[in-house]
């Protein structure tokens, strides 16, 4: 390969054309550096507002300050919200404001909009390769499959219709109640599918 980088070339090019400084007399400019007073007041000005203050300083950086200890409040005050841990704030998502959101996905509506709608569309593509994939594989007739996470049915009714059986589970009871009854209104051969809304386990 014919390239020589300039940085640890012995040549030193100048980026003027007009300047008539030959390389080897080339004295290198000083630059001012910025008082420490000014960063101080930077600072200064900054201590008022709360760790997730955006900074701009001097020369283009940007420093952003982030204080893990504002994000555990804000866990707190979720958990405190719905008078648990963790796991009662995703129970209580999902059983909730996140069904509904969720339920307009999964399920074929009209009453999605098109972020909705992309997902939607996204999501069945994902099914139909998850299928494909594990039909490569040889055929699911009786294989046992554990949706962990089931949702509201998208890989149950593809997987029983391909004769596997299907252990589904999920950290909401609505999520596993809208299961059932769409599993419950597809001509699926019997007992193929289990249900369990596993809300005790972590």
């Amino acid at each position: 390969m014919a390239y020589s980088s300039s940085l640890f070339s012995p040549v030193c090019f100048n980026p003027n054309p007009n300047s008539k400084a030959s390389p080897l007399s080339h004295k290198p400019t000083r630059k001012t550096l910025t008082p420490l007073s000014t960063t101080t007041e930077v600072v200064a000005a900054a201590a008022p507002f709360d760790a997730a203050t955006l900074l701009i300083i001097g020369g283009g950086s940007i420093a952003v300050v982030l204080s893990l200890s504002d994000l555990e409040k804000w866990h707190q005050v979720q958990a405190d919200e719905v008078s648990g841990g963790d796991k009662e704030v995703v129970i209580e998502y999902f059983n909730n404001n996140g069904f509904q959101r969720w339920r307009k996905i999964y399920d074929e509506t009209d009453e999605v909009n098109r972020v909705q709608m992309d997902i939607q569309i996204g999501h069945s593509k994902t099914v139909e390769n998850v299928i494909q994939m594990l039909t490569d594989e040889g055929p699911l007739e009786g294989v046992t499959v554990c949706d962990a996470g089931c949702g509201t049915d998208c890989l149950l009714i593809p997987l029983a219709k391909q004769g596997a059986v299907v252990l589904a589970s999920d950290i909401s009871a609505a999520m596993v109640a809208e299961a059932e009854k769409q599993v419950s209104s597809s001509p699926l051969p019997t007992n193929l599918t289990v249900f369990d809304n596993v809300v005790r386990t972590w």
